[in-house]
Order: structure tokens, then sequence, then C-alpha cells
């Protein structure tokens, strides 16, 4: 296993961006330096939690569709959860489809550095 600049395993590191939903994810986005993927993880838990969180906001407002939905959200949100902890930990933490594209993005921005040429980026890493 790599260890990440946060001094610990990979495995851990990624399963931690999950922990606390999008505020662990926000944590481990900012912490971590080196490895690109538990970044990625991080990335994909506040995109993940922080679009839940925002349903779970406005849901309510909704009348009679909004709570139904929520009914539904609510369990599939802990599944997820769940699941996404316990594959982190194993070591095979997955990209999920939707989410995955928008935590790419995510993490490309983060990864900016003000310059326009991506090319010598690739030698950083």
């Amino acid at each position: 296993m790599n260890g990440s600049s946060t001094g610990l395993p990979d495995n851990i590191a990624k399963c931690l961006a999950y922990v606390f939903g999008w505020i662990s994810g926000l944590a481990i986005f900012f912490i971590e330096k080196q490895d690109v993927d538990v970044r990625f993880h991080g990335a994909q838990s506040i995109v993940l939690f922080g679009s839940l969180t925002v349903l779970n906001i406005f849901l309510p407002i909704i009348p009679a569709l909004g709570p139904l939905i929520m009914v539904v959200l609510a369990p599939v949100s802990l599944i997820l959860w769940l699941v996404m902890m316990a594959m982190s930990l194993a070591g095979n933490a997955p990209r999920l489809p939707v989410v995955a594209n928008f935590a790419d993005q995510l993490l490309a921005k983060g990864n900016d550095d003000g310059d326009s040429d991506p090319s010598h980026k690739i030698d950083k890493q």
C-alpha cells in the first residue's frame, strides 16, 4: 500500500474521505498533496454527499413529491455511504459513474496552478 501525504495508508485515507460525508471529503481534498487517487476520493465525497445534502435541504419544499423522494433517498444514501467506506477499506474504492466526472472537474480545478500548459503537469506527478 502506498502512503499518502497524510501519513496514512491510502485505503484508510480513502475511507476517511467518506466517514463524515462531504465534510471529511473536504478535509482530505485539502490535506492530501501527493496521492491523486486519495484526493480524487475526497473530491468524489464532496460531490456525492454535498449533492445529497443539498437535496435533503430543498426536497421538503416540494409538496407531496419531495417527502416521498426523501423516504427513498435516505436508505439509498445510507447504503451508498456504507458501501463506499467498506470498498475503500478493502482497497477497491469505486469511481461512481456520474459523480466521478464532476469529481474529476473539481480535482482539475484544485490542481490548477494558474498555468495554461498542462503538458508539464504530468512530469510533476
